[in-house]
């Protein structure tokens, strides 16, 4: 077993750390309430330097890193020189722990600015006084520092971790603070943080080394020039495979999914409903899982938002999209159901037409006399707030007689009349015909969807189908009421949508549900193909 000698050494001075403490840092001889002098009696210099071995945590929400290692300190104290053995001395080095130190020595008292919380109590420390009167010590320390992220770039972020260490009660004139090897003053200079090899699965240290590496101290003297700071930094920057695996790439990958509605029938509203409002619910759980870990703030992380948002954009639009094309559709069903009324009664409708075409008559004319008119005798009941019912046996309506003669009965005419309110709209010369133009529009309101280009020469063929001429130039002709009744009873003969040639023509002979469609399929691929150009272009350029 170790046993300490008996007998004393054979040299002078103190033989154990007890007899140093003893002898050199005697209460009598040595306060420790009063800093050491240099040579000139100017401010004691101390170098700091913080030993980096593991980066436990980094807190991106509250902007907190958690680091492990060694916070280390050198000055000189000229009171404390001994003899070393080669001098006569006992020992080359005296070896203390920081009890001992606290208790018996000056030391400086350092304190890092932006600490948030440090954890000392069970660890390591020992402190070197070497011969000539200089100290090292060295605390293992796990500390927590306020750091605060510039996620502008997430997820190709970039920030630096800083331990910002400045003495507590002691300014320029009585302490001067530098890293390990660097110079009094401003600046940047010495070895401020020393690291070994780091590991992370999220980030990458100092340019993403194997090895270990080490950052220069930066000094700034604030407060007017009376105190010296110590900034120890290192950088690191997030590894992003893992948000654009698990974000990015979903987030285009739902836009694509978005995008298959546009090639489903708008009929099919529950497919398309789920095509349109899925994708935005699952990229608001994408963004809130993302988010989640960010601070609360008004920061915005640009290239993220520009990431996620833009891909939300053609989300946002194809759910507007479904519900465009579905209000599109509800109006397209009501003219249809106009058009489908027309040919329920066809017979009623060719019977007027073959009138007007015997008696060279309107189909106004027709329709006015077919119409309910007054007639004299007959009780009727009419309400007033003064009276209540009153009896009047003067006036009262019925139909006409050539109405009761041929049979026809007014719900026949409501959409024979209809037809004619249409004609009439685009009649604006009061010409009583309407032109190719005119046609095209009217149609419309049946849910009959031509190309210009197609309807001279459709309104032609059914003229001649007729018995009529039509003039060889085709654009020229108009068509009568009566004609225009008799082309929608008929329309399904003629409307056969041929190859249109311009964009303009086949918009035309499509309904606006399927022009939206079709907008959609064209629009959504070049949107994001040139949002994710310009993204990458601003990821660079960032």
């Amino acid at each position: 077993p170790c046993t300490w000698p008996t007998k004393p050494l054979d040299c002078t001075g103190p033989q154990t750390p007890q007899d140093f403490i003893e002898t050199v840092l005697d209460p009598a001889i040595y306060d420790r309430t009063q800093r050491p002098l240099c040579a000139d009696r100017g401010p004691t210099v101390v170098e700091a330097q913080f030993g980096l071995t593991h980066v436990n945590s980094i807190d991106q929400k509250l902007g907190i890193i958690a680091l492990a290692g060694y916070f280390r300190t050198w000055w000189t104290d000229p009171r404390l020189k001994y003899n070393d053995t080669e001098n006569g001395g006992c020992f080359d080095t005296v070896s203390l722990n920081s009890d001992q130190v606290r208790k018996w020595m000056w030391a400086p008292d350092l304190y890092i600015d932006n600490l948030v919380q440090k954890t000392e109590d069970g660890f390591a420390s020992l402190v070197y006084i070497s011969p000539g009167g200089t100290i090292f010590r060295s605390e293992q320390v796990i500390i927590e520092v306020k750091s605060m992220l510039d996620l502008g770039r997430l997820p190709y972020d970039s920030h630096v971790g800083k331990i910002v260490v400045a003495s507590y009660s002691q300014d320029v004139s009585r302490l001067r603070l530098k890293a390990r090897g660097g110079k009094v003053g401003a600046g940047m200079t010495g070895v401020g943080l020393k690291a070994s090899a780091l590991e992370s699965q999220m980030w990458r240290f100092n340019g993403g080394l194997d090895e270990g590496f080490e950052t220069p101290g930066q000094v700034d003297v604030l407060f007017d020039g009376a105190w010296d700071y110590l900034t120890m930094s290192f950088d690191y920057s997030r590894q992003p495979k893992f948000l654009v695996d698990q974000v990015m790439m979903p987030a285009i990958l739902f836009v694509l999914v978005s995008y298959i509605q546009f090639w489903v029938d708008p009929t099919a509203a529950p497919a398309r409903a789920t095509l349109a409002v899925i994708p935005v619910l699952i990229m608001l759980t994408l963004s809130s899982s993302m988010y989640r870990s960010l601070p609360e703030g008004s920061q915005r992380a640009d290239v993220a938002h520009g990431q996620l948002d833009d891909p939300d954009v053609p989300l946002i639009l194809a759910a507007l999209q479904f519900g465009v094309v579905q209000y599109c559709l509800i109006k397209e069903r009501a003219r249809a159901n106009k058009s489908d009324g027309l040919k329920k009664v066809a017979d009623t409708a060719r019977l007027l037409l073959r009138q007007a075409d015997g008696e060279g008559k309107s189909l106004l004319e027709l329709l006015t006399r077919y119409k309910a008119i007054e007639k004299a005798g007959g009780p009727t009941c009419t309400f007033t707030p003064e009276k209540g019912n009153v009896a009047d046996q003067t006036k009262t309506r019925g139909s006409s007689d050539d109405a009761v003669a041929q049979g026809i009965k007014e719900c026949d005419l409501l959409f024979i009349d209809y037809v004619k309110k249409i004609f009439d709209m685009y009649d604006n010369n009061l010409s009583g015909t309407l032109g190719p133009r005119e046609v095209r529009r009217a149609l419309t309101y049946f849910n009959i969807y031509i190309d210009l280009r197609q309807i001279p020469g459709m309104l032609c063929m059914f003229l001649r189908d007729h018995g009529q001429k039509t003039p060889e130039a085709e654009d020229t002709m108009e068509l009568t009421s009566t004609q225009f009744c008799r082309l929608l009873l008929e329309i399904d003969k003629y409307a056969l949508r041929g190859k249109t040639r311009t964009i303009v023509g086949y918009f035309q002979s499509i309904p606006p549900s399927a022009r939206w469609d079709v907008v959609a399929r064209v629009f959504v691929p070049v949107f994001v193909t040139v949002q994710q150009v310009v993204m990458q272009i601003l990821v660079v350029l960032y």
